[in-house]
């Protein structure tokens, strides 16, 4: 489900590159695939635009101490609020294409 949740916000940054909650989003995808370099950048793409996005420092936050325990870096106890509700793949993938469904009802 990740994977298409990430093929539909690359869509969407195709459109409209500067889009900061596609550059979350897909951060978000690529974290859960445990892609937690790539999360990061797109984390950092998020922040270029708007660079207060507590949520986005957060995440980024997150997929840091992520990164460092998976490569044994640090033993940091992950924050109990980065758990996945039940269903969130779902819910995630279909945010997606609602926003590609809006951004291309808009470039009409």
């Amino acid at each position: 489900m990740y994977d298409v949740a990430i093929k539909a916000y690359d869509e969407v940054l195709k459109i409209d590159p500067m889009d900061e909650y596609a550059w979350r989003n897909k951060g978000i995808a690529l974290h859960n695939l445990k892609k937690y370099d790539e999360a990061i950048n797109a984390y950092n793409e998020a922040l270029k635009i708007n660079t207060q996005d507590a949520t986005v420092l957060k995440y980024k936050e997150i997929a840091t101490a992520h990164k460092e325990i998976a490569t044994g870096l640090n033993e940091k106890e992950i924050p109990l609020n980065s758990q996945k509700a039940p269903g969130f793949e779902i819910i995630f993938t279909i945010a997606g294409l609602i926003i590609i469904t809006h951004l291309l009802k808009r470039k009409r």
